[in-house]
């Protein structure tokens, strides 16, 4: 994740740490007669061989990385096995962050693994990360792997300890209940590591023998659990600092009856909060089993067809002509699925079975309310405008060259600026793999795969209906809590029900009544509930919306999530239940502001940052015992 730039300096790597001097120890020489060398260096071996393995076991144990100091501040410190659980975090998170990029190839039998490698720098995942590069830029400086993630470690780290050192100054510390919750987690993470062990051996297989062997695979060898404490202790101080600044900035830019800072915002990322609405139809043709010839005189056809649509005079022409080419697909498709049926009906006489489809065609398929139907599904409304225009070319829907970016590609001289009415045409060309079956016939034929590249022209008529504008949606503000028991949920509703509670009390109230339960005040949540709920299969969201909106609160409601989970290869699903009440807490701002107002924040908390944020200098002798 990007921790913003930061002022530090790396121009020593290595910390001043209190040096300890080594004793030189003087060596006595000693006459060992021949008989005795063997037996001497036998047990040398043996002296050898209990030290490596002693020091494995305080290697494994994280005893040599913990006794480093990777970086020290004025009241804090972060020790090597500390920077390991920062660094095999970060590490993880952004390997997920692909996972979820990526997971939908897993059911083609792509190596999803393979492709999060190539995209994360790794050319050999069995070879340390500290002994391959990264591919850099020619002329740039070689960098391990291992490095590069370790440098956003390092940012991650120097960004949370710049924070804690303002809480400390400010006298904000974690409360007794703050730092007996970090220890709940821990706790829960214990649970859900029996849970997980339970299934695994309920399979047959082997999972982590420990809870300490699990927590040195998730987040660095010799991590132990009072590490974590320590390092979930210092990021959770650091995001008390951060909501605190956050909000202090927030209340800046609310300050400012100008508006300065969102519409600056907005100006600066068009991309993110202007839209425009518009028609499209496309002309699609690929090469598969043509040869060039025949391939570039289909091309030529539909280019004809679609500069034919694109001259169109007005809106009324165009929707004429893309409703005749509508109706020309729509009776093809019909005929195909119904010939055979009218055939049947008038003794295979052709004309009569056409005209008798035909009829039927335009009685029951194509009838007005249909063809406004079909045509309003070619409108595509609130299109962004495209930071790089690679969808759309160099038309900009409704923008003048000057609000682009310096990340637009286009030639902002050439680009015109598209009002409502205007109309345009882009071609575009993709090149895909596909296999093929491929017969070889003679004594035994043989079948097999070969891959081929399959050409795909389109070219695409667009009518601008709608030029730049916002999205004036109002959101509605809500909060939530979730409990795995309907006992405490109805008694929750029962105390919110006494009309004594808002949504900031909300969340103190579950804190109090359920320790494992976490709200969220979230604007946006229709999208939320509607979108991402469902998609997670959970039943009961869309219900639970819409009994909330009707008044102040949902009552309980029943959500069921459906997961999968996957223990080597074999799938197991697993059904969970929650009861859930859902505050509705009123209307929030127009839906751009919220968008502008958050990233105008979060520009401001940055560019505090920048000022404000220490310089470090990390003792990468603490790294060491990292393995990676």
């Amino acid at each position: 994740p990007d921790m913003g730039k930061g002022n530090r300096s790396r121009i020593e790597r290595a910390m001043n740490e209190s040096a300890v001097a080594e004793k030189k120890v003087q060596a006595k020489q000693k006459k060992v007669s021949g008989a005795g060398i063997f037996v001497a260096i036998a047990a040398i071996l043996v002296v050898v061989a209990l030290l490596i393995g002693a020091i494995g076991v305080l290697n494994d144990g994280g005893w040599f990385a913990r006794s480093q100091t990777a970086i020290k501040t004025e009241n804090f410190k972060v020790d090597g096995s500390m920077m390991n659980y920062f660094y095999t975090t970060q590490f993880n998170n952004i390997y997920q962050y692909y996972y979820s990029m990526f997971q939908s190839y897993t059911s083609t039998g792509v190596d999803v693994n393979s492709m999060i490698y190539q995209y994360m720098g790794i050319k050999d995942p069995n070879k340390s990360l500290k002994d391959q590069n990264m591919d850099v830029a020619e002329g740039a400086d070689p960098i391990t792997v291992f490095d590069f993630y370790m440098n956003q470690t390092e940012d991650y780290v120097t960004r949370m300890l710049t924070y804690c050192e303002f809480a400390v100054k400010e006298g904000i510390e974690l409360t007794a209940e703050e730092k007996e919750e970090i220890k709940h987690s821990l706790e829960h993470m214990k649970d859900e590591y029996k849970s997980q062990k339970a299934l695994y051996e309920q399979f047959g297989y082997a999972y982590y023998s420990s809870f300490s062997a699990y927590l040195a695979a998730n987040y660095g060898t010799g991590v132990k659990e009072r590490d974590v404490i320590k390092c979930m202790e210092l990021v959770a101080l650091a995001a008390k600092y951060e909501e605190q600044l956050t909000d202090e900035k927030k209340q800046e830019i609310l300050g400012d009856k100008a508006n300065t800072a969102v519409e600056e915002f907005v100006k600066d990322n068009p991309s993110s909060f202007l839209m425009a609405d518009y028609y499209s139809y496309s002309f699609t043709v690929n090469n598969k089993g043509k040869d060039d010839a025949a391939f570039e005189a289909e091309k030529a056809e539909l280019l004809e067809k679609a500069k034919a649509l694109a001259a169109s005079a007005d809106k009324a022409a165009y929707k004429e002509a893309v409703l005749a080419l509508l109706e020309e697909a729509e009776l093809e498709s019909y005929r195909t699925k119904n010939i055979a049926t009218y055939l049947e009906e008038n003794d295979n006489d052709e004309a009569k079975a056409e005209e008798a489809l035909k009829n039927a065609f335009y009685e029951k398929v194509w009838t007005d309310a249909t063809k406004d139907l079909k045509f309003n599904a070619t409108l595509q409304e609130g299109f962004k405008h495209p930071g790089t225009h690679t969808d759309l070319g160099t038309w900009v829907f409704g923008f003048d060259a000057e609000d682009c970016t310096d990340s637009c590609k286009h030639n902002k001289d050439n680009t015109a600026a598209a009002k409502q009415g205007d109309l345009t045409y882009i071609e575009s060309t993709v090149d895909n793999k596909e296999k093929v079956e491929t017969t070889t016939t003679g004594e035994g034929s043989t079948t097999s795969k070969e891959e081929i590249t399959v050409t795909t022209y389109t070219v695409t008529v667009y009518l601008l209906e709608k030029a730049t504008y916002r999205n004036t949606e109002i959101t509605k503000n809500f909060g939530y809590a979730m409990f795995a028991s309907k006992a405490d949920a109805e008694k929750f509703y029962a105390e919110f029900s006494k009309g004594e509670m808002n949504k900031d009390t909300l969340v103190e109230t579950v804190e109090k009544l359920h320790d494992e339960m976490t709200p969220f005040a979230y604007d946006g949540a229709e999208d939320y509930l509607l979108g991402d709920l469902k998609d997670q299969k959970v039943d009961g969201a869309d219900k639970w919306l819409e009994t909330a909106k009707a008044g102040d609160c949902s009552g309980v409601i029943e959500l069921t999530y459906s997961t999968s989970t996957t223990v080597d290869g074999k799938p197991k699903d697993d059904v969970k239940t929650y009861y859930a009440v859902l505050v509705y807490d009123g209307e929030g701002y127009e839906a751009w502001y919220c968008d502008a107002l958050a990233g105008a924040t979060s520009l401001a908390v940055t560019d505090w940052y920048e000022e404000n944020g220490l310089e470090l200098t990390y003792n990468e002798k603490a790294y060491r015992f990292i393995n990676a």
